[in-house]
């Protein structure tokens, strides 16, 4: 099917979908012809397999402006203009039922999913930059939805690689066993992944094959040395070795780009110094509960990750900090709280307000941001939020609050403590 559409033999199965597989996953880099291929895969399956196509993005707002013109581009180059009909949100077939329907997932208010109504008649589901769809349920509950009989339901992603704690990530490799950049088949899936090397070079802007050209050669030269040479190597070729890699390959990062703490590794907490407790109150978000020390000498914060959980009630709370803190350590907990903090109180728990006050949020991470975090290796969930608390907006100090729970605990401890070390900090 595809030998004469001149786009790489990896995407074959698209068009002959191994038997079994009901599940694609495309993921590639820069040029690597990903929406290209399920383009023209979409338009031929609705024309010569009558499949119905909900096609996706997260953030969509007008089609009309972006995808329409993409698959007008795939019917004329595939002499399928007369075969269709053209409106605003739809791209319908004059030949059977077969149709490609566009419509945004997120709704305009932007805090919830688009009810999606009469996916019963759908046969497949394409998400493009699925990166994008920030949670597994939204996905299923589409899916779910897709329940064809005359045609074998298909389900496709298609994304350039983020974090490795994305849902995406989890679900598909990392629970699943199959390493990133998998061509092949597991289970009911199909895994295809490409770069611009797939993509002909008559497609490949001159310049940006030059510019492919320089980092690949930084790539080699990064990942040929020891650890000792790449410590003097310029700068240049680091930046150059991880754009290659991780937008140009399409590999999956262990950190969000942009972490607000960067200076942080694994350590067994230290329990000969002295401690007190973070706590941020959850209700949405999980409660979450850190045991924080400073070696002044050393310049290191210890933090270890005392409790992370949704939905907890005020009596567990309560059994969870008797257990963990006592009541005679010190519990510095989110100020927003006061009615908690009173109740905890009123108990006999040691606990007081954090220090708020202007800019206190930014002024805290600054403090922080001077030390050497040693994270605790059992603190799993804290290790995951170091590697993806990024600035919502870094010019004003805000950040993102993804995130931002068990960070949030432990910076009101750490502030506590330094303010105590008559660290001179001015709100």
């Amino acid at each position: 099917m595809i030998e004469n559409l001149d786009i790489s033999y990896r995407y074959q199965p698209l068009f002959d979908v191994p038997k079994g597989v009901d599940t694609f996953v495309i993921t590639g880099g820069r040029n690597s012809s990903k929406s290209f291929a399920v383009g023209l895969a979409s338009v031929i399956k609705t024309v010569q397999e009558n499949h119905r196509i909900l096609y996706t993005r997260y953030t969509l707002t007008s089609a009309s402006d972006s995808i329409i013109p993409e698959i007008q581009e795939k019917i004329s180059l595939l002499n399928y203009d007369d075969k269709f009909h053209i409106t605003k949100n739809s791209i319908i077939s004059n030949k059977n039922q077969g149709k490609i329907v566009f419509k945004g997932i997120k709704t305009s208010s932007g805090n919830q999913t688009a009810n999606l109504k009469s996916l019963k008649n759908f046969s497949m589901f394409i998400l493009e930059e699925a990166e994008e769809m920030p949670n597994e349920n939204d996905w299923t509950k589409v899916c779910e939805s897709i329940r064809s009989v005359d045609v074998q339901p298909i389900y496709v992603l298609i994304l350039n690689p983020t974090t490795k704690e994305h849902w995406i990530y989890n679900k598909f490799f990392e629970d699943k066993g199959v390493p990133e950049g998998f061509n092949g088949v597991k289970d009911n899936i199909c895994y295809i992944h490409t770069t611009y090397k797939d993509t002909p070079t008559d497609y490949i802007p001159k310049l940006k094959q030059e510019a492919y050209k320089r980092q690949e050669h930084d790539y080699n030269t990064y990942e040929n040395a020891n650890e000792l040479e790449r410590q003097f190597l310029p700068n240049s070729i680091v930046q150059n070795w991880r754009y290659y890699k991780f937008v140009v390959l399409g590999g999956w990062l262990n950190k969000a780009e942009g972490v607000i703490y960067e200076n942080w590794i694994v350590k067994d907490f230290d329990y000969s110094l002295p401690y007190i407790f973070g706590l941020d109150f959850g209700s949405n978000d999980p409660d979450a509960l850190t045991r924080v020390a400073i070696n002044h000498k050393t310049n290191e914060i210890y933090i270890k990750e005392e409790y992370f959980k949704n939905n907890t009630s005020f009596e567990a709370l309560t059994k969870i900090l008797y257990d963990r803190c006592g009541y005679d350590n010190l519990i510095i907990a989110d100020a927003a709280e006061r009615r908690m903090i009173i109740d905890l109180y009123d108990i006999g728990f040691n606990i007081e307000k954090c220090k708020k006050g202007d800019k206190s949020v930014q002024r805290g991470i600054k403090l922080i941001q001077g030390y050497t975090l040693c994270i605790d290796s059992n603190s799993i969930n804290l290790q995951k939020a170091l590697n993806n608390y990024v600035w919502h907006d870094k010019k004003s100090g805000v950040p993102n609050h993804d995130w931002s729970d068990l960070c949030d605990s432990f910076r009101y401890a750490v502030v506590d403590i330094l303010n105590e070390s008559n660290t001179q900090i001015q709100w």
